[in-house]
């Protein structure tokens, strides 16, 4: 069922991030040593030029008291010169948070397998939407590239994925948040104390689907996350500091949600739905309640991925009406990102390659886009009429295919 991922205690904070995972993999292959690695990176002593506003921020940081020399230099982490550049100049990660971090986000988004061996859907970020300019501003500080911001691209890949693994909370949880709120601006608090009641719903719809002693276990992990929450608005834990199971649902998605602009975050730290939120989360949150209600509750997600996803990218992010086309020259559409992403065997996974071909036409004005569903009606018709050029296959979990151009 997919309610699995559901995930507790989401690890804070910015996407961005994971871009380290991508271009680090095969330099570690266990959550110890990735995590020393990623530390190592972003906690990275430099010098930069002196900036008079920048060490004014360091100072108001509960760490060490940065380095300087007046008018000449400023020695900084990686990270909080990064995170001071980004729009919520929140999200670096703590003592703690880099080990929280390593073991939980990246491999959650299936950008690395649990090796940390990068995976299909990591290459489609590493190679098909990162630059060098990123990869490099890891080792060094850059001061004209910020990796911790996703551009438009990244935006569409992290929000496939967000979907594919935490859609059954994700969709409506932002789609309650924009029925109460709307365009009015809203605390963290003020959409924490809606998750008991977001809970209740995905318990109604997925206690029937509870088939197996796993699937029953993670209804009970919910129920008691809600609980837990419950008690928060109850006793007012925010007014005891900060690390309640409120704080630890709430904040990394609409964070997340500010990262994929889908919510603006002002300096009061309280958010508002972009115009392009409220055309995605709108268009979701309708798709998700009528897939519950008309098939089975664990394919409600699937089902948007599969048959809807590009076409409410499209409109969300480059404001575009395409249409769908049969017609479509499926060569001709696939063909730079197989190139891209085929393996050394050739094979190429058909959900990856789709992704990143859709991703491609999209920001290049393309006129078309190519959902799943069509795509592998179209591979079919492909093979039909050119037996000769095109070979597919089922992948090893059945959940896909892989197929290579001869």
């Amino acid at each position: 069922m997919s309610l699995r991922k559901c995930r507790a205690r989401q690890s804070m904070q910015r996407l961005g991030i994971c871009k380290f995972f991508v271009s680090s993999s095969g330099q570690a292959n266990s959550i110890s040593e990735m995590s020393q690695l990623l530390k190592d990176t972003l906690t990275k002593i430099e010098k930069i030029p002196f900036d008079q506003e920048y060490l004014n921020w360091l100072y108001k940081k509960p760490s060490e008291k940065p380095q300087f020399e007046q008018g000449k230099w400023i020695q900084t982490q990686l990270q909080d010169f990064y995170i001071y550049n980004h729009s919520s100049q929140t999200g670096w990660l703590s003592r703690d948070g880099f080990k929280e971090y390593t073991e939980s986000l990246p491999r959650q988004l299936n950008c690395v397998d649990s090796t940390f061996t990068i995976t299909d859907m990591g290459q489609v970020l590493l190679k098909g939407l990162m630059d060098e300019r990123e990869k490099e501003a890891f080792l060094n500080i850059s001061l004209n590239c910020n990796p911790f911001i996703l551009t438009t691209e990244q935006k569409i890949f992290f929000l496939y994925n967000l979907l594919n693994s935490d859609g059954d909370f994700f969709i409506p949880f932002s789609y309650a948040i924009y029925r109460k709120f709307g365009t009015e601006q809203f605390s963290y608090l003020d959409a924490g104390n809606m998750i008991p009641e977001i809970i209740n719903g995905v318990l109604q719809f997925f206690s029937g689907v509870a088939y197996t002693s796993s699937d029953r276990r993670q209804l009970d992990d919910i129920e008691n996350m809600k609980l837990s929450i419950e008690n928060d608005i109850k006793k007012q834990s925010e007014k005891k500091g900060s690390g309640s199971r409120r704080e630890q649902e709430c904040i990394p998605r609409l964070e997340w949600m500010a990262d994929l602009a889908i919510l603006a975050k002002n300096y009061s730290r309280k958010y508002t739905f972009t115009k392009l939120g409220e055309i995605l989360v709108v268009n979701l949150g309708n798709l998700y309640s009528k897939y519950l209600t008309t098939g089975y509750p664990e394919q409600a997600v699937p089902k948007i991925l599969d048959s809807n996803f590009y076409e409410i990218m499209n409109l969300a992010y480059f404001s575009q009406a395409s249409s769908k086309s049969s017609n479509i020259s499926l060569l001709k559409f696939i063909n730079y990102s197989y190139d891209v992403l085929k393996g050394i065997s050739g094979y190429c996974l058909y959900r990856p390659l789709l992704l990143l071909a859709n991703i491609l036409s999209s920001s290049r004005n393309g006129k078309v886009f190519l959902e799943y569903d069509n795509g592998i009606q179209l591979l079919e018709k492909a093979f039909q009429e050119n037996p000769e050029k095109i070979y597919y296959t089922t992948d090893r979990f059945g959940t896909d295919v892989q197929l290579k151009i001869l």
